[in-house]
């Protein structure tokens, strides 16, 4: 009995060092039932976010403002300012009304392609649901980049853009993997 124990002891020390080793590399693994478009279209993308097992729906808040390009977005939007906006504690004496931003850089696009987008709709240049597609994968990569470590090259990128479309094309190159 004491030698079955043993070897399982050994087993699962053994087990447990392989998935270290496999967990430390920076190799992403490649699935195997990825077609070769999926893979080449995550290869050629200039920035790469994971999920981890992160809900990007945002199903469990319940109460958003109305958004004009619907309650998916609405949801994204509250997930997103919940995040990145930090209000401080009001404590007694002088206070003030100022806000913490989380990466301003990030923030700043979403809203000014939130602004871009609102126009090109009240325009008729897109549509509802074309501008409700972009602004949904804006929120989804700031949402992520939120949980980043490393996101020095993506707010370079960023404050880099001159115009609104140039940051869209920017959050449109972003990669989510699960």
């Amino acid at each position: 009995m004491k030698t079955i124990y043993l070897l399982l002891v050994c087993l699962m020390a053994v087990g447990e060092i392989n998935a270290q080793e496999l967990a430390m590399r920076n190799e992403p693994a490649k699935n195997v039932n990825d077609t070769k478009e999926e893979q080449t279209a995550k290869e050629s993308a200039a920035f790469c976010f994971q999920l981890h097992g992160i809900d990007l729906c945002h199903m469990d808040l319940e109460e958003y403002p109305k958004h004009f390009l619907g309650d998916s977005v609405a949801r994204k939007k509250q997930a997103f300012l919940s995040v990145y906006v930090q209000r401080p504690v009001a404590t007694l004496g002088f206070s003030s009304n100022d806000i913490d931003i989380y990466k301003p850089s990030i923030y700043n696009a979403v809203s000014k392609v939130e602004n871009y987008l609102k126009k090109a709709v009240r325009k008729q240049e897109i549509t509802n649901i074309e501008a409700s597609a972009y602004l949904a994968k804006c929120l989804d990569v700031a949402y992520l980049a939120y949980y980043e470590e490393n996101t020095d090259a993506l707010e370079k990128a960023l404050k880099k853009a001159k115009t609104p479309q140039e940051l869209l094309q920017i959050f449109q190159s972003v990669a989510i993997e699960e």
